[in-house]
């Protein structure tokens, strides 16, 4: 596997007077972590989307009517 030509690269940003310079530990860390964002985006948001189908879902059923001889009958009313 070829390494990048962060040489060049840095450069190129001195020729085109860009005060930005490439360093391997800083681009390692920054690939991890858009991939370790990436990661958590994309396990996130089909758990958020269950979740409001779910809340709107139980938002939709009418509450259930209780019965009035039902409730004479748990009251002991007859």
């Amino acid at each position: 596997m070829e390494q990048l030509p962060l040489n060049e690269i840095n450069a190129w940003f001195e020729s085109v007077h860009i005060p930005f310079h490439f360093v391997p530990n800083g681009l390692s860390q920054k690939v991890i972590s858009v991939v370790l964002s990436c990661m958590i985006f994309s396990y996130l948001l089909p758990l958020r989307v269950i979740c409001w189908a779910l809340w709107y879902k139980n938002l939709s059923v009418p509450e259930a009517q209780i019965d009035k001889n039902l409730l004479d009958r748990a009251e002991g009313k007859k």
